[in-house]
């Protein structure tokens, strides 16, 4: 509904209690006059026509009109766009839901495999420490019983050589070294005595005393120089 303009304002007259008119009574209160202003002047107010005031409700039904539909076109742009904003949601919580049902157990497995990791490798890493120390000590146990058999085997071939040959080589024995000398050469002049002829054997000693003759005459000849 368009709303009505305001009538004029009207100054109320107040009645006069003489009988003349035109003669303000003694006991009237009295006003001051008032300069008229734009707002009251009774120029300034112009009764409209009724013509001119259809016009202009039908004016401003119009933008009335226009107004509310383009508040409808928005209303329904809105409610639109509501609904596509709640399919999109609707479509994002069915993928969460499909994702948690795919990677939640694979996560869980992750987590568990992962920690039987972590504990394998720190039992590793205690196995390889007790590893070391044990290769160390039995390292050295090894070292001990070769030094032991090394001796064992060196004592045991000293007493064997002292068996076979009727004395010991060690620091204690007695025996010296032109005596294992002579003892060597005896036992080799004999093992050739063996072996070869006794003519054969003279043969050699006298070309051996004559070879040894030849070179004392060959070494007393004066040695001449030549010209």
């Amino acid at each position: 509904m368009v709303a009505m303009e305001n009538p004029p304002i009207t100054q109320p007259i107040p009645p006069s209690t003489s009988s003349t008119k035109g003669t303000p009574s003694k006991n009237a209160p009295h006003r001051e006059k008032k300069a008229p202003t734009k707002h009251r002047s009774v120029a300034a107010v112009q009764p409209m026509d009724g013509a001119k005031m259809s016009e202009l409700a039908t004016l401003k039904l119009k933008q009335m009109d226009s107004v509310t539909k383009k508040m409808k076109a928005k209303y329904k742009e809105a409610q639109e766009q509501i609904q596509k904003d709640k399919a999109e949601i609707l479509q994002i919580d069915e993928t969460l839901k499909s994702l948690h049902l795919v990677y939640d157990p694979l996560i869980k497995a992750y987590s568990s495999r992962k920690s039987q990791a972590a504990k394998i490798k720190e039992e590793f890493k205690k196995a390889k420490d007790t590893m070391a120390v044990m290769m160390e000590s039995q390292k050295m146990q090894m070292r001990k019983i070769k030094s032991k058999n090394v001796k064992s085997d060196k004592e045991d071939a000293r007493q064997r050589l002292k068996a076979a040959r009727g004395y010991g080589t060690g620091r204690e024995s007695t025996y010296t070294n032109a005596q294992m000398l002579e003892d060597s050469h005896q036992k080799w002049k004999a093992e050739i005595t063996k072996a070869v002829p006794e003519d054969l054997s003279k043969n050699l000693k006298s070309k051996v005393k004559m070879s040894s003759h030849m070179k004392i005459e060959t070494s007393n000849i004066p040695m001449t120089k030549k010209k």
